[in-house]
């Protein structure tokens, strides 16, 4: 029954979207281009990387290591070329994702600490 409603729901919400606006063919779509891709576990240090666009994100992933069953401690870091930190996230589950928007351009490095498996890929929008 409820996949028989949303099916209903979907092409009345995308009419509505459509009337308001919010699918305006003609209003470009955000494109976001891979600058890097990170994978590892445990603590590590990215090497530093430059960002030359004003919006930028990181998208980050979680896994657990193997059948480990221990606490799935996630932390990453975001740092600018002088050190300070710029943005966090920690979590405390695995497997978990998420996205952290930045802005600005410049040069910037990623601590990555806890006892999980992670992907982190760096995104640029044009």
């Amino acid at each position: 029954m409820e996949l028989s409603r949303c099916a209903l729901i979907a092409p009345l919400c995308s009419l509505l979207l459509t009337v308001a606006g919010g699918c305006s063919s003609s209003s470009p779509a955000q494109q976001w281009y891979e600058v890097n891709t990170f994978t590892g576990a445990g603590e590590t240090k990215i090497p530093p990387f430059t960002i030359d666009d004003r919006h930028w994100r990181i998208d980050w992933k979680t896994a657990r290591r193997g059948s480990d069953r221990g606490p799935a401690l996630f932390c990453l870091n975001v740092l600018n070329d002088k050190g300070a930190s710029v943005q966090s996230v920690y979590s405390k589950h695995a497997p978990e994702e998420g996205v952290l928007a930045l802005r600005g351009p410049g040069t910037f490095q990623l601590h990555v600490s806890g006892a999980v498996r992670f992907t982190v890929k760096v995104e640029t929008q044009h």
